[in-house]
């Protein structure tokens, strides 16, 4: 019971005030479209237990999976205000990625946006 407690608190506490709400739309329910997601829109502890349920590794999704054409570490340091889990998966996405990362500024939108998941 006290590890859950901490594990809700701590999710509250990276939850940023200031967050403007995107609105995504699951294209497919693909595993890799799920990861998108959840880049995009989750807090690191749940993003942490989505990954570990999916089979794949922060190397196989650093190197290999595109969310809407964009390599993973882009496209959750654009819709997502925790950093953290953009910067764990550029550890392991190539050089050019990890430079795009820290330069991708955050763009919110009022429309929906589609999210299609898809391994190189």
């Amino acid at each position: 019971m006290k590890l859950a407690s901490v594990i809700v608190a701590t999710s509250l506490l990276t939850a940023p005030a200031f967050a403007v709400d995107n609105r995504f739309i699951a294209a497919d329910d693909r595993i890799e479209t799920r990861l998108c997601l959840s880049a995009a829109t989750a807090p690191l502890v749940r993003w942490t237990g989505n990954l570990a349920h999916s089979g794949f590794d922060y190397r196989t999704v650093g190197r290999h999976l595109l969310c809407n054409g964009e390599p993973l570490a882009v496209f959750s340091a654009r819709y997502n205000d925790d950093r953290r889990i953009a910067q764990r998966i550029g550890r392991y996405s190539p050089v050019q990625v990890q430079q795009r990362v820290q330069i991708t500024e955050l763009s919110r939108g009022d429309s929906p946006i589609e999210v299609r998941g898809k391994r190189l």
